[in-house]
């Protein structure tokens, strides 16, 4: 079996530890699935190196007899390996998930409020950070938390971990999962992560899983809006304007991020018809002073941008004048 276990030890567990091969999409994908198969009211997700207090689970669930409203308890985290710091985790806050994403993922959660969730892990994001994706999507659910003052949660911390080495060579992945909640990031703040993205592109490793993303999630407009992004990195922006439409088409409606890339891309290929199109779109999402706001922050811009330097700098689609 996967989990490896001795024979002696897999038969005494067999009627309480189910084994199932991970589906080989990465960690999200991973959890996702142990979750979907489990029947427990309650559900905790433990890395392989990672442990454990003993009393955690009872701990956390005199709490739920205690309140049955609860749906989300967890507790301090004790590191042990190469560092001994001890996090004192905060007290769940809608605001402290969108700045950092504040839990443990050992946290202990209904599993009703996973299945609640859009996504659960999202799979449909580069590999990376997946327990903030799931703690952003909590910030829509009426989420009830409780926090254990003990250290019960030991993680295991190693400098050269392939988790830490993945954030160090590709720090644009942060960058991407904040365009996957345009709801809760401040257009002008999201702005300045396309900016970055333009000006470097998806790291190889990244750009494998995006096309993987891609493929895999038709459904989902994020995966094409990066890889437009990519490509209009590269300057291929034929091809850009190729994904920001797909991306259009998927798009939730509050998403102004695929209309704005179309946009620009359509004024780099002075297709104005495109652009016009996009353009239309971008003002039913966004009101006139946000369009003067956020697109041209510094003055009003009355004119459509044509050339190329215009559109890069985001100045693509004609304003209403002041």
């Amino acid at each position: 079996a996967w989990l490896q276990l001795p024979p002696a030890a897999a038969a005494r567990l067999r009627d309480e530890v189910l084994t199932t091969r991970p589906p080989g999409r990465g960690v999200a994908a991973a959890r996702n699935r142990a979750i979907g198969l489990a029947t427990a009211e309650w559900v905790c997700c433990v890395d392989a190196d990672d442990l454990l207090r003993p009393t955690y689970f009872e701990l956390a669930m005199r709490e739920v007899v205690a309140d049955p409203r609860l749906n989300l308890v967890y507790a301090n985290q004790q590191f042990f390996g190469e560092s001994t710091w001890r996090w004192d985790v905060p007290e769940w806050s809608p605001q402290g998930a969108v700045a950092s994403g504040p839990l443990p993922v050992s946290s202990v959660m209904r599993r009703s409020l996973w299945a609640a969730t859009p996504h659960g892990f999202d799979e449909a994001q580069p590999r990376g950070h997946e327990d903030w994706s799931l703690w952003l999507q909590l910030v829509r659910l009426p989420v009830r938390a409780h926090k254990l003052p003990n250290f019960l949660l030991l993680y295991r911390f190693r400098a050269s971990s392939k988790k830490r080495t993945r954030e160090a060579r590709n720090p644009e992945v942060p960058r991407l999962l904040r365009t996957l909640y345009p709801d809760l990031y401040p257009p002008r703040a999201l702005l300045d992560d396309h900016a970055a993205l333009l000006a470097v592109g998806l790291t190889p490793e990244v750009l494998a899983d995006t096309r993987a993303a891609r493929a895999r999630t038709p459904e989902r407009s994020s995966p094409a809006l990066w890889l437009g992004m990519h490509h209009e990195h590269l300057g291929a922006i034929a091809e850009a304007a190729r994904e920001y439409s797909a991306a259009v088409e998927t798009r939730a409606l509050y998403d102004w991020q695929p209309l704005l890339r179309l946009a620009c891309a359509a004024a780099r290929q002075a297709d104005a018809q495109a652009n016009g199109r996009a353009c239309d779109g971008l003002a039913r999402v966004w009101s006139a002073e946000q369009l003067r706001w956020y697109m041209r922050p510094d003055e009003p811009a009355t004119t459509f941008a044509k050339t190329a330097e215009g559109a890069a700098a985001g100045v693509c689609c004609a304003l209403p004048a002041t």
